[in-house]
């Protein structure tokens, strides 16, 4: 009769996550065993190996897109660019610090990382996106353009900026603060509005 699981696969995920995102790709699976109080062995007959576990822990589960967007109608189209804008900055801004770790890896081959980057959640956000963008142009919210080239430069440009936000002021930076708070993130909301509002 098998050992009942001590700890499901979803918190020994969250705890590898936790420790590869403390010490890096150069964390151990005993480091990974230790944290979770499991021994090694467990590690391996779960996950296979520690590229296995180090990607596995370092995908992000698919966010909750539709509180990402936020309800619909908006009383102001731009208005709600601007907020949807600031929630995606908030979410990359907590996930960019994790694809750095795995970017960094040195010993990941480029398979391996077209294959993780699949499972990442840009292309179903930018879907959702380009979706909510052709819905306002159907309600005379925003102007005729191309919606999925809408959404690809709004998402381009808060992840951009994300991003700068992450380098410049590290992962913890709070929101509000630095690069992509107030002034910069609005401001290019500010410019991307030009080309979307109504005529």
């Amino acid at each position: 009769m098998g050992r009942t699981k001590t700890i499901d696969d979803a918190e020994l995920l969250r705890i590898a996550r936790e420790v590869f995102r403390e010490h890096g790709h150069t964390a151990t699976t005993r480091d990974v065993a230790d944290a979770a109080g499991i021994s090694q062995g467990v590690l391996f007959q779960r996950f296979g190996s520690k590229e296995d576990l180090f990607l596995r822990a370092m995908t992000p589960e698919v966010p909750d897109i539709e509180a990402l967007l936020g309800p619909y109608p908006p009383r102001s189209a731009k208005a709600d660019l601007i907020r949807i804008a600031d929630r995606l900055a908030e979410f990359f801004g907590v996930l960019l610090p994790t694809l750095l770790h795995v970017l960094a890896h040195p010993d990941l081959r480029s398979a391996q990382l077209r294959k993780w980057h699949a499972q990442l959640p840009f292309a179903p956000i930018l879907h959702a996106l380009a979706a909510r963008i052709h819905r306002m142009q159907a309600d005379g919210l925003i102007r005729k353009v191309n919606a999925e080239a809408a959404a690809r430069a709004l998402m381009s440009a808060v992840h951009t900026t994300a991003f700068l936000a992450t380098m410049v002021e590290g992962p913890d930076h709070t929101h509000g603060h630095g690069p992509h708070s107030g002034g910069n993130l609005h401001a290019i909301i500010d410019v991307l509005w030009g080309g979307l509002a109504p005529d």
